[in-house]
């Protein structure tokens, strides 16, 4: 089966507030999480602001649960390094 991209978007400055059906999630530079859990208008001010930004993510088949486990994934190796960077920081 041919991959398909899931979109997503990346936390580029400090931190983001996310918001979907009037719950807010705030999520670190370089968290990764999938468009639908955030809603249309809080993207287009958090892109407008510069604080995330739009990335692809492959996923092997058409199961949407095997796309949020790409982003968990992503998300966590994306947190550990800058976890490492700012350690290595100090």
């Amino acid at each position: 089966m041919a991959a398909r991209k899931a979109k997503a978007y990346q936390v580029k400055g400090a931190a983001a507030v996310i918001r979907k059906s009037g719950h807010e999630r705030y999520v670190d530079r370089g968290a990764i999480f999938l468009a639908d859990a955030l809603d249309e208008e809080n993207a287009k001010h958090l892109l407008g602001a510069g604080l995330i930004e739009e990335v692809e993510l492959a996923a092997e088949s058409g199961d949407e649960a095997e796309a949020k486990a790409a982003a968990e994934k992503a998300a966590a190796e994306a947190k550990a390094k800058a976890e490492a960077e700012a350690k290595a920081a100090k």
